[in-house]
């Protein structure tokens, strides 16, 4: 499944977290389980990584 995402009515902080993944940076949210963070796959794909 492919998601576009228009960045023009996304939050800030949304804005920041895609640039991180872009950078090739985890992604974690305060409010989520230790381990639990967005990742950028080789092939692209942003995924939930569990470690």
């Amino acid at each position: 499944m492919t998601i576009a995402i228009n960045e023009a009515v996304c939050s800030a902080a949304l804005r920041k977290a895609l640039n991180a993944l872009g950078e090739g940076k985890d992604v974690r949210r305060r409010s989520w389980p230790e381990g639990q963070l967005l990742r950028k796959s080789h092939d692209g794909r942003i995924t939930v990584f569990r470690g």
